[in-house]
Formats: structure tokens, C-alpha cells, sequence
């Protein structure tokens, strides 16, 4: 993250998300375009979906859905899993150099002035293709980098790259150097995606990976867009092993 100086924001409570902000395996996790599927406008009559009250709503249904545990109403749990699903998707594309240079507004910024460069997300996006951040960037939604990885990723001592997963994992154990459970709190019936991203940035050809299910499942990872990614049922308990090859 960068000043308006352009000199390094270097708080030590911002480089685990500065690093995950500009780890492009990281951000090719989004899809190429946002979508609004169950995006909400920050107001009842507002136009746009804001950055702040997106990440704020996504923290809270967090905690909605662990303290609820199993005596959550099933249509609730989805209901509230989705829209996180697709929140930490649809989060990339508040910052402004995540959007196509013509997306972004430029002329009549109801608030200062937007630097593409500065990791500082756009107060606006709109469902309807109008330009982003007419309203401007915000400074107080800076948290939502923080939100999301620390929510998203999973770093364990020890282990050479972030786990990802696009539904909250819950009760991870390390079992020794090269073994971990994790359980998945998604609704039944729906399907998550797991990443493993290489906390250098390089692919993972040194790492061989094994998932399996609680009743020994195997299930097998792909390399897709330099990680490693495993499709797996919303609601499993995991056992997560692998191995460190030679190059």
C-alpha cells in the first residue's frame, strides 16, 4: 500500500494484507468481472454497493454463522454462506486498479479524487455498468483487505502457503509438520473451493498434496492459474496432508 507520496503505508497490522492484495495467484481467485449476485446497496435508497457496509455485513454473518452452529435454520445458513461466497469474490473490484480504466469515474468525484495506484477501495459499485467511485475512494473502508484475508486465508506456523476457501474453515488442528484437519461450515449439498497459494508467489511444484474426507474420500487438486485448487463438498470434515518434493 502506498501514500499519496507514493511511499510504503509499512504498518506491521497491514502487510499480511498488503501481500495478499498484490499476490496476483491471490487475485485470480475473482472471477475477470464482478458480478452483483447478492450484492446489497449500502442504503434503502441508495444506488451503489459500498465497500464498507459490504465487508462490515460479510464480518458479521461470519460470526452469525459460527455461533449459530448446526442449530442455524438450514435456508438461513445458505441464504448467509452465498452472500459471503460471492462478497469476498465481488471484493477485488472495489479497489480501482482491479476495474478497467473506463470503468472507474473521473469527472465530478463527490469526494476528493481517485489515485488508481493507492490500495484504497471505491465508496461505489454499481450494478448497472455505471462508473465506479463517483462517490470516491474511502479512506475508512481500507479495513476490508483485513476482513477478508484474515477470514479467507488460513497461514499456520510452519507451512510454506495460505490455505484459501471460499467457505469459512473452521477447526483447523495441525497434527504434525505435514498433516492438518479442518472442517468446512458451508450448507449441505453445496460445493467449495480450496486453494493453496505459495506464500513466495512461485507455483507449487515442490508441494504434493492429499485431501481426504472424514470417511476417506480422496479429493484431487488441479493446477489452476498458479495454485493448487480442490472442489470439495460445503460441509466436510478434512484431513489435509502433503508432502515437499525436489524441484
Amino acid at each position: 500500500m502506498a501514500r499519496d507520496d507514493g511511499t510504503s503505508l509499512l504498518t506491521p497490522e497491514l502487510i499480511v494484507a498488503e501481500k495478499v492484495i498484490a499476490h496476483d495467484g491471490a487475485r485470480s481467485l475473482a472471477r475477470a468481472e464482478h458480478g452483483g449476485l447478492l450484492g446489497v446497496t449500502c442504503l434503502q435508497d441508495a444506488p451503489y454497493m459500498a465497500a464498507y457496509e459490504c465487508f462490515d455485513s460479510y464480518s458479521a454473518f461470519e460470526r452469525y454463522l459460527d455461533y449459530g452452529g448446526p442449530d442455524l435454520i438450514p435456508s438461513v445458513r445458505l441464504l448467509l454462506s452465498e452472500y459471503c461466497r460471492h462478497a469476498l469474490d465481488r471484493a477485488w473490484f472495489y479497489y480501482p486498479d482491479a476495474l478497467p480504466e473506463e470503468s472507474v469515474a473521473k469527472d465530478d468525484i463527490r469526494n476528493g479524487y481517485i489515485l488508481r495506484r493507492l490500495n484504497f477501495p471505491l465508496e461505489d459499485l454499481y450494478p448497472d455498468s455505471q462508473p465506479a467511485g463517483q462517490v470516491g475512494q474511502e479512506i475508512y473502508g481500507s479495513g476490508a483487505a483485513l476482513i477478508y484475508t484474515t477470514r479467507s486465508f488460513r497461514r499456520i506456523e510452519g507451512v510454506p502457503f495460505l490455505i484459501w476457501c471460499d467457505v469459512f474453515v473452521r477447526a483447523v488442528h495441525k497434527i504434525d509438520a505435514t498433516t492438518i484437519s479442518m472442517r468446512i461450515d458451508g450448507p449441505a449439498g453445496t460445493e467449495a473451493r480450496l486453494a493453496l497459494v505459495m506464500e513466495d508467489g512461485n507455483t507449487p511444484d515442490g508441494i504434493e498434496p492429499r485431501l481426504t474426507t472424514s470417511d476417506g474420500r480422496a479429493l484431487p487438486f488441479e493446477l489452476q492459474d498458479g495454485r493448487l485448487e480442490a472442489r470439495l463438498p460445503a460441509d466436510a470434515s478434512l484431513l489435509f496432508a502433503w508432502k515437499e518434493t525436489k524441484k
